[in-house]
């Protein structure tokens, strides 16, 4: 897992990367996220295994995108979304579920606010084409 702070580096000083914070505990899929877009995007990628540091990482951060596992110890993925989009901080921040559940879970979610629902195994390029969007929207 990437500890918070430790996420793709910026290429210089001075340069600012759009942030994603991605919520994930299984250290695998961690990593494949982080080589995927340290490969093709320019983002810092902060990762976290749980809900609960993520909401302790949005209280000093906020990040342009919000990648979000839904099956988390502790808080679920979709308690911590459902949480987030009753704080008016975060009810437009971009959340793309990345989630192993049947399609037949997008609705549900989608209802609760998530703003794409990707499965697992990911399809590496939608993911960096979800990724570049939501971040270049935002650079």
């Amino acid at each position: 897992m990437v500890p918070a702070g430790e996420g793709t580096p910026a290429s210089g000083p001075n340069e600012a990367r759009p942030c994603v914070l991605y919520v994930e505990d299984n250290r695998a899929n961690a990593l494949l996220v982080e080589r995927a877009l340290a490969a093709h995007a320019r983002v810092a990628l902060e990762v976290v295994p749980n809900a609960e540091d993520a909401i302790r990482w949005l209280t000093e951060r906020t990040p342009t995108l919000m990648l979000l596992d839904l099956h988390l110890p502790g808080i679920s993925g979709e308690e911590l979304l459902v949480h987030l989009r009753r704080q008016p901080a975060y009810a437009s921040l971009p959340v793309v579920i990345i989630t192993a559940d049947a399609a037949g879970t997008a609705d549900r979610l989608m209802a609760a606010g998530a703003t794409m629902h990707l499965t697992k195994p990911l399809d590496i390029r939608l993911l960096v084409d979800v990724v570049k969007r939501y971040t270049e929207r935002a650079a």
